[in-house]
């Protein structure tokens, strides 16, 4: 089980590094990457993939290979889950004004 739990978390972070990989020649340095809010909601991403690859090993053991690519894939999931959901009804209102959402972060 802890197994399972640590290579999807090594999935998790191999994501996360990627993303920086991506970032290494932007001319700035992100000012999100400064907040702890960031932090936590990646680390909350890297959970839910560890969470997501034990609940599928309860139902058959699954090998580390196959751990690791749920603990990749389940953070890039939901990042294309957070863009394809439909947004709130404005009710006239500019829904983009205001302080920044998880939701956005993860748009």
């Amino acid at each position: 089980m802890w197994s399972v739990v640590l290579w999807a978390a090594i999935g998790g972070v191999c994501l996360e590094f990627m993303h920086w990989y991506e970032k290494r020649r932007d001319t700035f340095f992100p000012t999100y990457a400064r907040t702890p809010r960031y932090w936590f909601l990646t680390i909350g991403m890297v959970l839910c993939g560890c969470i997501l690859a034990y609940l599928l090993s309860l139902q058959a053991p699954i090998s580390k290979i196959t751990a690791l690519a749920i603990g990749f894939c389940a953070p890039s999931l939901m990042h294309k889950l957070a863009k394809f959901l439909p947004k709130g009804v404005s009710y006239g209102r500019d829904i983009t004004a205001g302080a920044p959402s998880a939701r956005g972060f993860l748009t």
